[in-house]
């Protein structure tokens, strides 16, 4: 999937994404502070939002190859790992467990 020259204004916020290219056949997560885009660009993805300008290239992904699992708050109270792994359940797919903990390791969890 890509998102080429992709804008969106959602009231007095922003998004601009000159070229995003995500690779096929792997799970991929954003991550940021709050307000800088995570969600919007999630819902531009998943075509729950259309851009202002640009493009969502989908590469022959269908929209149920594409899972948005936002956070709210009864992710809270979960551990983070848990919160890593539960968009693998939704698609009945097995973690791996030292994978994941690689994963937090390189962010610092």
């Amino acid at each position: 999937m890509r998102m080429i020259n992709l804008k969106k204004r959602l009231g007095g916020f922003s998004l601009s994404v000159e070229n995003l290219r995500l690779a096929p056949g792997r799970i991929h997560g954003l991550i940021g502070p709050n307000g800088s885009g995570k969600t919007t660009a999630m819902k531009l993805m998943a075509g729950l939002l259309e851009p202002d300008s640009g493009e969502v290239d989908y590469e022959g992904l269908a929209r149920r190859d594409i899972t948005m699992a936002p956070r709210k708050p009864y992710f809270l109270h979960d551990s983070v790992y848990r919160n890593l792994v539960y968009p693998l359940s939704l698609r009945g797919m097995k973690s791996d467990p030292e994978q994941i903990r690689r994963y937090l390791r390189t962010v610092g969890r």
